[in-house]
């Protein structure tokens, strides 16, 4: 599983806890689940980085942002290290949708993973600000789930909104093992 988390000056403290609570029990459950289970960690403002997962659950804010640079790190991790012939790859990025319009470059590489052999690749919409509205980047997910059955997209609008999130993703899983 690759965890993607968004962490430029708009995630603030609140967005970035929740992002955290959903990917801790997204991780409980994979290693509950598998015997075999690889997890890393991406975390991105305008440049991606692979962290630990220590660091990844400390992180904070800062910077600016450039979705596609950690969709590119995730794509380029399943090519060259996890092909899906070896292994059942799940990907997962949270965050607020805010970019700097390369939400279509981020489509074109979410495709490409998915045509690497990408079983899941979830994203959700942190929006806990009441102002909130979808963005660009949401929007062009939303399109995609109806020729890619790969994507699957969410919204969380509150912290029970987490829950919701990983019900779906569970669902979407166990539709991908068993057929």
């Amino acid at each position: 599983a690759i965890l993607m988390i968004h962490k430029s000056g708009s995630m603030w403290k609140e967005k970035i806890y929740t992002v955290k609570g959903l990917y801790f029990w997204i991780v409980q459950f994979l290693r509950r689940r598998y015997n075999n289970v690889v997890i890393k960690f991406i975390a991105h403002d305008a440049i991606a980085r692979e962290l630990d997962e220590k660091d990844f659950f400390t992180i904070s804010d800062s910077g600016g942002t450039k979705v596609s640079s950690a969709y590119a790190l995730c794509r380029d991790m399943i090519k060259y290290n996890y092909p899906s012939s070896q292994w059942n790859i799940y990907c997962f990025h949270a965050s607020d949708g805010d970019s700097w319009s390369d939400e279509k470059e981020c489509i074109e590489i979410v495709n490409e993973i998915t045509q690497l052999g990408a079983k899941l690749f979830a994203y959700s919409e942190i929006q806990l600000d009441q102002y909130s509205k979808p963005s660009t980047l949401l929007s062009l997910f939303k399109n995609m789930i109806e020729t890619n059955k790969q994507v699957l997209v969410s919204e969380i609008k509150n912290k029970d909104g987490i829950l919701s999130t990983i019900r779906k993703f569970l669902r979407h899983s166990n539709r991908q093992i068993h057929g």
